[in-house]
């Protein structure tokens, strides 16, 4: 099983960037620490909760129910909560410290197995004291406690038993990671590096899925107009998911190998509008990505020679209301297609699928001064 690790000199090589920020010098502001809360609620369709290819979208349509789905419906309707806790301070002069506590939660009104929540936690510390070229280090952590992909074969409880039998696909998430934001051209360039781990850790009946993919990402955002914060992005991720999948297993039956490299460049836009209490925004993204499954086992033919193409295409509209409220309109579409280089090819209806996002919400924002 092939080996990629967060090493430490990875993460020296980031904090040794640190050491080259111009130390330029940054106007006088007075200290302040600041605590904002932010709630907000809304409701969602998804079209496809499963992900279901061609082939399992017609035969849930015959035969749907137990023992092959456990969701209701295909496409269901969601209500989605979301609270953030945002700290903000200067302990030392003129370099702010933030950190944010955040939880959300989405819930199905008929496909209750898919029902998810997710916790997180960052810090962000600026280490220069100039405006024109600041520097600043975040962390980050979050978790999924479960999430549910579906029903499917276990070969090894099958080959116990002389017979089919289906359990579900569950795992719960870790992801953490480091990023240095580098600001120039007097704030309207900014380049990031960001190193992340995620750990996916499934449930008993598949532990040979369980994974680390490590990730780097680059990330530079232009703002070319200097009375306007319209903004361009483009970024570039590469990542090697490994899993354990190629260990040997005591019933004599190889466990499927899920691992894949992965790697992609996307490019997304900022269109702001209006002042104050009229202000909105558009956030666009488009981000393609390839994965190159690594199984050497000629036998898993699902998956050897298999590379996926996944395209990600997210809109956002953001329009104050009154006050502290905001509304917010979002749109995703994800699909993925396989191309096979050795071995078998399947048919698209086999391997391909498409998901549809829609949704609305409304969003509130207090913040308390502390001193």
């Amino acid at each position: 099983m092939r080996q990629h690790r967060v090493t430490a000199a990875g993460i020296a090589v980031l904090l040794a960037l640190c050491a080259f920020a111009p130390s330029a010098r940054a106007a006088t502001e007075p200290a302040r620490s600041q605590l904002s809360f932010t709630v907000s609620t809304g409701r969602m369709h998804d079209d496809n909760v499963l992900q279901l290819t061609r082939q399992n979208l017609d035969l849930f349509t015959s035969r749907p129910g137990a023992p092959r789905f456990l969701i209701a419906q295909v496409g269901d309707m969601a209500t989605t909560a979301d609270a953030t806790l945002r700290a903000r301070a200067r302990p030392w002069s003129r370099r702010e410290t933030r950190v944010e506590l955040d939880a959300g939660v989405h819930r199905y009104d008929h496909d209750r197995v898919v029902d998810w929540q997710e916790y997180a936690l960052s810090a962000a510390q600026e280490l220069t004291a100039s405006r024109r070229h600041l520097l600043t280090f975040e962390l980050w952590a979050s978790h999924i406690p479960d999430y549910y992909l579906g029903e499917i074969t276990d070969l090894d409880e099958s080959v116990a038993l002389g017979d089919r039998v289906r359990q579900s696909l569950s795992y719960q998430q870790t992801r953490y990671g480091l990023r240095l934001r580098q600001v120039e051209l007097h704030g309207r360039l900014e380049v990031s590096a960001a190193l992340e781990r995620i750990h996916r850790g499934y449930n008993r009946h598949f532990h040979e899925r369980d994974n680390d993919n490590d990730q780097w990402k680059l990330q530079a955002e232009l703002t070319p107009f200097q009375r306007w914060d319209g903004a361009v992005r483009v970024s570039w991720q590469r990542g090697d998911l490994n899993a354990k999948g190629d260990l040997p297993d005591p019933l004599g039956v190889p466990d499927r190998d899920i691992s894949y490299d992965h790697d992609g460049v996307g490019a997304g836009i900022t269109l702001p509008w209006g002042r104050a209490r009229w202000r909105g925004r558009l956030d666009g993204s488009f981000t393609p990505e390839s994965r190159r499954y690594t199984t050497a086992d000629k036998f898993d033919i699902l998956r050897f020679g298999r590379e996926n193409h996944r395209r990600d295409s997210r809109l956002r509209v953001t329009q104050r209301v009154w006050g502290p409220l905001d509304a917010i309109v979002t749109w995703e579409r994800l699909t993925s297609e396989a191309e096979f280089h050795e071995g078998i090819a399947f048919p698209a209806g086999q391997t391909n699928f498409a998901q549809e996002q829609f949704g609305a919400e409304l969003r509130a924002r207090w913040e308390l001064p502390l001193r």
